[in-house]
């Protein structure tokens, strides 16, 4: 499970240079659909600071934080994931 965890964090890692990088960051402010963030309070240090860029260039857009997880929370914690997406839902 451990080495699965760790090859998908290196793919979304990768996915998430390509999507998110210097050049694309002016446009997103462009967004203008609700965003939603969901880390895991252990995960990567580098992906919290690109969810507070996203936080703070999408208008409206919302961070959650799940504590005691890892980069794949809604496995984690299956059930708190569940209801903080239900919950954004919900609210649109």
């Amino acid at each position: 499970m451990e080495a699965d965890c760790n090859r998908f964090s290196s793919f979304m890692r990768l996915a998430q240079n390509r999507l998110i990088n210097r050049d694309s960051h002016e446009r997103l402010s462009a967004i203008r659909v609700p965003a939603l963030t969901i880390l895991g309070g252990e995960d990567d240090p580098r992906l919290f600071k690109d969810a507070d860029k996203l936080e703070q260039d999408i208008a409206g857009a919302r961070r959650v934080t799940i504590p005691a997880t890892h980069h794949i929370p809604n496995m984690e914690k299956p059930d708190e994931f569940n209801a903080i997406v239900l919950d954004f839902l919900g609210k649109l």
